[in-house]
């Protein structure tokens, strides 16, 4: 079995852009009925989140869960899923 971290950077490049084409025709089928457009995906492995990309995911959690007036002792149960 092939972990993740096993993957060439260039493949993990690769495999995003074509994810990213495959979200494009979609968008185009979309459009034809009058659907909201998606978006492409910014990450497309496990191998490109690195630490410091999840450090801003969570920031940007703790931020619109501030906004939304959560409190902070459940946080901690939000913020994993």
């Amino acid at each position: 079995v092939l972990s993740y971290k096993e993957l060439d950077e260039q493949f993990v490049k690769d495999e995003l852009a074509q994810l990213n084409h495959v979200i494009d025709q979609d968008n185009e089928s979309r459009a034809m009925v009058g659907k909201p457009a998606l978006p492409h995906l910014a990450y497309g492995s496990k191998a490109q989140l690195t630490d410091e990309v999840i450090a801003q995911a969570e920031e940007a959690i703790k931020a619109e869960l501030a906004a939304e007036g959560k409190p902070e002792k459940i946080w901690d149960k939000i913020i994993p899923g």
